[in-house]
Order: C-alpha cells, then sequence, then structure tokens
C-alpha cells in the first residue's frame, strides 16, 4: 500500500512487518589527516540501511559519508577514509 501526502516530495511507504532494518555502528580505529581535516579513534556515528551488508560499501559509503559530515562536519570521502583500514563497521541492531 502507498500513501501520499498533501506535498508531491513526501511519499511514504507503508512496509511489511517481515522487512528487517540493520543498524550498524561506525568508528574510527585510526588517526587519519587529509584534506585539511581529521579523524580520530574512537569517532562514531550510527547509520540504519535495509540491506544487510557493510554500510562502508553499501553505495560507496553514502550513509557513512552522510553521517560523519553532519555529525562531526567531516566528509570522508574527500579525505579517502571511506575504507575498512580507517573505519570498523558493527552490526548491533
Amino acid at each position: 500500500m502507498e500513501e501520499v501526502c498533501a506535498l508531491s516530495f513526501c511519499h511514504i511507504v507503508k512496509q511489511s512487518k517481515t522487512n528487517i532494518v540493520a543498524l550498524y555502528q561506525v568508528t574510527v580505529k585510526k588517526q587519519w589527516f587529509s584534506a585539511g581535516q581529521v579523524i580520530e579513534p574512537g569517532m562514531s556515528v550510527q547509520v540504519s540501511s535495509m540491506m544487510i551488508a557493510d554500510p562502508i560499501l553499501i553505495n560507496g559509503g553514502q550513509l557513512v559519508r552522510d553521517a560523519f559530515l553532519r555529525i562531526y562536519g567531516v566528509d570522508l570521502q574527500q579525505m579517502n577514509a571511506l575504507n575498512g583500514l580507517i573505519l570498523e563497521s558493527k552490526r548491533i541492531g
């Protein structure tokens, strides 16, 4: 079933109870300096995804990039830090 609210860009899809949403915690493993920005070990964000796979690898890490940009103001893609050497992801839900 689909519902469309009054604004055309607002589109809500009702989902069945069988859908799984995975929650991941992505943490910086090592200090990294690049592009005039720095990330430190222990900095972390939580991201949710409908896909049960590493969010660092899904869609070029866009969920992780957006979360770090929103919370810490650092662009991991610009820093070339969207990889498993710098970041660690752990499924927590």
